[in-house]
């Protein structure tokens, strides 16, 4: 007894159904992919948050020794040229191409009359001390705890504060914030 085998090629129909993926294993692999995106993204994030954190305590590292040496130099601070605390002209003509390349806009800077004082210096008052800060953001960077915070105001003569390391802007104590972002030193 012989038996006949079939060399038909053709295809079962279930068999040409299953040559490519359904549109449920599709929509479920791009779902996958997104979360996982996502998450990648979200790790990244932080990690951003803190090299620009790291980025602007270094450069107050590196102001706070540009300070120093102008101090060695001539005897005193640079001199506060207005009262809103940023960046001014006087000290970025007595640092920058002498003792240090640039200044980062964001940074806080009030010169103040003694160590311990709480009034700013300018004009013909020389500056014996000094508060310097950038705003932080991560609030739960260890370097805030060894920050001058909250009893360290340099005032104005009116008691407004002109120079507080216990708010988030470093300056501008009518801006009552829960959060301390402000990385102030002094001398």
């Amino acid at each position: 007894m012989m038996l006949k085998i079939n060399n038909n090629k053709r295809a079962c129909p279930n068999q040409l159904l299953r040559r490519g993926f359904t549109l449920i294993e599709l929509l479920v692999v791009i779902s996958i992919i997104a979360m996982l995106s996502s998450i990648v993204l979200a790790a990244t994030n932080a990690a951003r948050i803190k090299a620009r954190d790291s980025a602007r305590i270094q450069t107050v590292k590196e102001i706070q020794k540009a300070l120093s040496l102008y101090y060695a130099d001539y005897g005193y601070y640079p001199q506060t040229q207005n009262l809103n605390v940023t960046i001014n002209l006087n000290l970025k003509k007595a640092l920058v191409s002498k003792y240090i390349s640039i200044i980062n806009p964001d940074l806080k800077y009030m010169g103040v009359t003694t160590e311990s004082g709480t009034s700013y210096c300018s004009g013909s008052i020389p500056c014996q001390s000094y508060r310097l800060g950038i705003v932080l953001e991560d609030k739960s960077n260890a370097i805030l705890t060894s920050s001058i915070n909250n009893n360290d105001k340099i005032t104005l003569g009116t008691g407004q504060a002109a120079f507080d390391g216990g708010v988030d802007n470093c300056y501008n104590s009518s801006a009552s914030t829960p959060n301390d972002l402000c990385f102030a030193v002094k001398p």
